[in-house]
């Protein structure tokens, strides 16, 4: 049994979500904000076994319990168009291949970490980093296009890229460290909402890694989201071993995996 979720089911759907905070970050998000489209599958019982989450940009989050929960929600994501999905690791293929035939041109694999205040390195000091500055978009473009090609292995969708970039500095949500009138490190707070934060676009210049500029930048970012929020989450790549020993030292911990599908054409 499958449906839209409504204003009435909004309880039962954030306690759903929030038994998995760090993979449905985006959704409790969303849910919050009160933006996108939520439908839901049930079990036999009428209770919630999954949640997709749709957005306005193509974009759709899909969270199961079970294969059958996750292969419901794919068909009823058919009408939606959707380009991107990102979906808890364990049912991902099964939703994208109810959702749509055609085969994906991007499949990215995902660790999701998580760090408390408890859990977080003590830092001697603080690092400097402040919000980007729109005059700086020209370097945040060419840092975002670097850090897609490291690890995609090819150019991004520079349009979209970019666009999303500048809405991003518009809207207060990239940090940076600044070295002699450079941006040397950048990561942007994604979305903050009462299950924690979710950090994206972490990237440390490659001439000056390995001398503890990303350790001090992001973990004084964190030590200011968790000063007010339980947790703080990103998604790093499963086989980029380097940066997951940088958020290990950190204190972040393994808590889930998704995997990241785009249909050709719809590269994020």
């Amino acid at each position: 049994m499958i449906g839209e979720l409504g204003p009435e089911q909004r309880d039962a759907l954030k306690d759903f979500l929030l038994s998995r905070p760090e993979t449905a970050l985006a959704l409790v998000h969303a849910l919050e904000a009160d933006r996108g489209t939520f439908l839901g599958a049930r079990d036999a019982e009428g209770s919630l076994a999954g949640v997709a989450l749709v957005e306005e940009d193509c974009l759709a989050y899909l969270v199961a319990n079970d294969p059958r929960a996750a292969m419901e929600l794919g068909r009823a994501l058919r009408p939606w168009k959707v380009e991107t999905l990102v979906a808890e690791a364990d049912w991902a293929n099964r939703a994208w291949r109810a959702m749509t035939r055609t085969l994906p041109s991007l499949i990215l694999h995902q660790q999701v970490l998580s760090v408390t205040p408890q859990a977080l390195l003590a830092l001697a000091e603080p690092a400097p980093i402040r919000l980007a500055h729109a005059e700086e978009l020209p370097q945040l473009q060419a840092l975002a296009h670097a850090m897609f090609w490291e690890e995609i292995g090819r150019p991004p969708a520079t349009d979209r890229l970019n666009v999303h970039l500048q809405e991003e500095v518009e809207e207060g949500s990239v940090w940076v460290l600044e070295r002699d009138g450079r941006v040397v490190f950048m990561a942007r707070v994604a979305c903050r909402c009462s299950a924690g934060a979710e950090v994206q676009r972490v990237y440390t210049v490659p001439n000056l890694r390995r001398r503890g500029i990303a350790t001090a930048a992001l973990g004084t970012l964190c030590r200011m989201l968790l000063a007010k929020l339980p947790r703080v989450v990103l998604r790093v790549s499963a086989t980029n071993r380097k940066a997951q020993r940088l958020y290990r030292k950190l204190g972040f911990v393994l808590r889930g995996a998704v995997r990241l599908y785009t249909r050709p054409g719809g590269d994020r």
